[in-house]
This record gives structure tokens, C-alpha cells and sequence, in this order.
């Protein structure tokens, strides 16, 4: 999925320039998909997101120094082993 900005788009496509012409029949038939293009976005559903958040795996170490687990930068929640995802915060890591 992306995340573009509804409202911009549709600026865009309402901007379309259409050269008028002896073609009628084409010119009317690019309204009409312009108008379908626009109706396509205002009854399309919202998401709700965030900003992605970026961390970084710190090595978890006992008294000893022997490793037992990962540590989430952004929420220091730890885990047995490393992802691309942090799954308690969802941040990215990088």
C-alpha cells in the first residue's frame, strides 16, 4: 500500500488541461473519466497512519556480559532476536 495526499491528487486531476477539438465525442469521453477518477477518490477510505519510526536493535547483556536479548531503541522493549520490525512499537530498524 502507499500513502499518497488525497487532496493534492485530486487537485492535480482536476487541473487536466483538455484541448478542445473537432472531436466531441472524445472530448466528452475524457470529462467523463476525469469525473469518475475524482468521484473514485472522494468515496475512497481513509487509513489512519503514523510516521514511521526509526530505531535500531542495542544488545541486551546479563551481569556477566553474555548477550540474552535485544533492546527496541524507541521503546526499549526486548526480544530474542532481531527483525526489520520492532514488534511491541513497530518502529523500523535500521
Amino acid at each position: 500500500m502507499k500513502l499518497i495526499d488525497c487532496n493534492e491528487t485530486l487537485r492535480k486531476v482536476e487541473q487536466i488541461p483538455f484541448i478542445a477539438n473537432e472531436n466531441k465525442a472524445f472530448h466528452e469521453g475524457c470529462r467523463y473519466m476525469q469525473k469518475k477518477v475524482l468521484r473514485i477518490f472522494h468515496e475512497s477510505k481513509s487509513v489512519d497512519a503514523e510516521p514511521v519510526r526509526h530505531g535500531h536493535w542495542i544488545d541486551g547483556f546479563d551481569t556477566d556480559g553474555i548477550l540474552i536479548d535485544y533492546d527496541c531503541s524507541v521503546c526499549n522493549m526486548a526480544n530474542d532476536e532481531t527483525s526489520n520490525y520492532c514488534p511491541n512499537c513497530g518502529a523500523k530498524m535500521l
